[in-house]
């Protein structure tokens, strides 16, 4: 089974490129998801991280509020590194699980949907990464478009490591300013070159 991870930075359209890959019929595996999953109440994450920062970023229903949490980590490395200590190995453990998963049911590709990849140093776990690529002014209209500040938007993207880099050692880039059938098309070319026996 070929393990694909797909990255990017924030805003850039990684999520629109997994619709993609998943309307191709390629099984996938959102991370976001999986955060999202491990911060609810009643998890050991949750606990850890309740304990870590207090009650102050609970919502009044006792849940993470994760809007609040974002503004305080990406403002401040430390507290971005503590959390990530707390999350991270949980995140990898649920990932594989999954892949494991897909791979007991025969699946030939999977596409992983990791924003933080190489921030993560993970790119070792994956077969082939692609990276979803839109210019720095698109990020952050985007991000002003989704209700957060110019500051809060900038501090954002400088949180992660610059598209520019990414898609430097990427194995594959999709432009995610192109229209979306162009996009469609080049990702189902993409993946039947991997699904071939002779795969490049």
């Amino acid at each position: 089974m070929v393990v694909v991870g797909l990255t990017g930075g924030i805003a850039s359209g990684k999520s629109t490129l997994m619709g993609v890959f998943r309307s191709a019929g390629v099984p996938g595996v959102d991370i976001d998801r999986i955060v999202h999953r491990l911060l609810r109440k009643g998890t050991r994450v949750y606990a850890a991280v309740r304990a870590l920062f207090g009650g102050e970023y609970l919502t009044p229903s006792g849940q993470i509020d994760r809007r609040r949490l974002g503004r305080k980590i990406f403002s401040d490395r430390s507290a971005r590194r503590c959390l990530e200590r707390i999350v991270h190995p949980a995140v990898f453990a649920e990932m594989d699980r999954r892949i494991g998963r897909y791979a007991r049911r025969g699946a030939r590709l999977v596409v992983v949907d990791i924003p933080l990849l190489y921030e993560t140093r993970s790119a070792r776990r994956f077969d082939k990464i692609v990276v979803a690529y839109a210019p720095r002014r698109v990020q952050m209209a985007r991000l002003l478009r989704r209700g957060l500040g110019r500051a809060e938007s900038a501090a954002r993207i400088r949180a992660q490591w610059s598209l520019a880099w990414k898609r430097r050692r990427a194995d594959v880039v999709f432009d995610m300013q192109r229209p979306l059938s162009k996009i469609r098309q080049e990702v189902e070319r993409w993946v039947q070159s991997l699904r071939r026996p002779n795969r490049a």
